[in-house]
């Protein structure tokens, strides 16, 4: 069985799945399927725990918000919907600045042989 690729559809599908009621669990829900799928592709052992897993994606969210006051950080977030299908599971972050951004991407260019006009 791909856990990988079965992870993802069951995510989809979840998120699909009827409305979330809650509306901090509603706002977080697209940013924590996604972060969930990026977890999954970086783990293969946390995809089958997606495709193991009893609960359900809302379920996952509203977890992820219980207690919440006016605001939480991602990492908390995200470390919550971790450890929902997954006990134990730590989340890292790392965050770099770029200051050049863009301007650092290598610009296209278009070459041009005036020899094949002759």
């Amino acid at each position: 069985m791909d856990y990988l690729e079965k992870a993802k559809e069951i995510l989809e599908e979840q998120s699909q799945e009827g409305k979330i009621h809650d509306s901090k669990a509603s706002a977080i829900a697209p940013y924590v399927k996604e972060v969930l799928i990026q977890f999954a592709e970086a783990e293969p052992e946390f995809a089958q725990a997606i495709v193991q897993s009893t609960g359900t994606f809302n379920e996952c969210c509203k977890a992820c918000v219980k207690g919440v006051g006016s605001s939480c950080s991602d990492k908390d977030v995200y470390q919550a919907a971790a450890q929902y299908y997954f006990p134990g599971a730590e989340v890292h972050f790392e965050m770099k600045i770029d200051l050049i951004g863009e301007a650092s991407a290598p610009k296209k260019s278009m070459v041009i042989d005036f020899t094949d006009f002759c």
